[in-house]
């Protein structure tokens, strides 16, 4: 009632619940002297606005399927069901390189040729997988040598990481070094995917 005059009721409830709710319009007699008196215009029954225990999951219901990224909201879900721990995979380690030398990098005090751009790919990239990986690491631009190539994969290797992504060079070109390098240290899974612009995409195993 806006004529009435506004006051706070402070309710202390021991009540042995999970969880309660409360959703009642309130009539609140403050003028009455003594204790106040509250009516509740809205009639409650037995469990109204109580969510019980379990009524989260049903019983045998799949709380997360395999190979779910684990969230915030997902570790709270754990520990409301009382699972201390789950098997998870860990972060992994991911490295990026670009190459060819018509790409130059946005950090380089190189002055860039009428033939280049600057190198978009790998900032984007790295970006991309920084919130998945434990760690990221540039590996920087490699050109179109052979003993530079071979360099950064060898620092990838020394680095043991679990993902090498590198942008370029997996065409037909006689400057495309990737996939004889990869064939050399490893398996070569597949070369191309049926798919324009992106068909050239190679995935190996070392």
């Amino acid at each position: 009632n806006k004529d009435m005059p506004k006051k706070r009721i402070d309710c202390s409830l021991f009540l042995l619940l999970p969880l309660l709710l409360v959703n009642f319009q309130l009539t609140c007699h403050s003028q009455l002297p003594g204790f106040k008196r509250i009516k509740v215009a809205t009639e409650i029954h037995p469990g109204q606005h109580v969510r019980q225990v379990g009524s989260d999951m049903e019983k045998g219901e799949v709380i997360f399927d395999s190979g779910k990224l684990l969230e915030a909201v997902d570790v709270g879900m754990l520990a409301s069901l009382g699972i201390r721990s789950v098997k998870v995979f860990k972060k992994p380690l991911a490295a990026f390189m670009s190459t060819g030398d018509e790409v130059v990098d946005i950090q380089s005090s190189k002055e860039k040729g009428k033939h280049q751009i600057f190198d978009a790919n790998r900032p984007i990239l790295c970006a991309a997988a920084q919130p998945y990986c434990e760690r990221v690491i540039d590996l920087g631009i490699a050109g179109d040598t052979q003993e530079r190539l071979e360099s950064l994969f060898q620092k990838a290797m020394a680095d043991k990481v679990d993902v090498l992504v590198t942008s370029g060079g997996v065409s037909m070109g006689d400057s495309d070094l990737i996939k004889p390098i990869l064939e050399s240290k490893g398996k070569v899974h597949f070369g191309k995917v049926k798919m324009k612009p992106g068909k050239p995409l190679t995935f190996a195993t070392i």
